[in-house]
């Protein structure tokens, strides 16, 4: 990062944006397609993905599909991992990357 001023992304026909590193933004299709209920249907979304440190971007495909109890299996390219949610739909294990340390209040 130089610190010459904001970089700026556009969706350009993305459907959310994803930034390296930051679980929360699994949490944005999640919440707005509803695919921690029931009947939750799988779901292809393009991504606006911001690479970290670099600030570059790309469109990579990434497919959402609900399998219930909270669990959200996700992948992109030859990644796949599978994604837990609490009930308000924020991460609390990502499969081998990341663990909430600290219960929910």
């Amino acid at each position: 990062m130089s610190g010459d001023g904001p970089v700026r992304h556009r969706l350009d026909g993305a459907d959310f944006f994803d930034v390296q590193h930051a679980v929360f933004f699994n949490s944005l299709p999640v919440l707005r397609e509803g695919l921690l209920l029931p009947e939750a249907t799988p779901r292809d979304y393009t991504m606006r993905y911001i690479d970290v440190p670099q600030l570059t971007s790309r469109l990579p495909a990434q497919r959402y599909h609900p399998r219930g109890k909270g669990v959200v299996g996700f992948s992109s390219g030859d990644y796949s991992a599978d994604i837990e949610f609490d009930g308000d739909g924020f991460v609390t294990d990502y499969q081998d990357y990341v663990r909430r340390l600290h219960p929910a209040s």
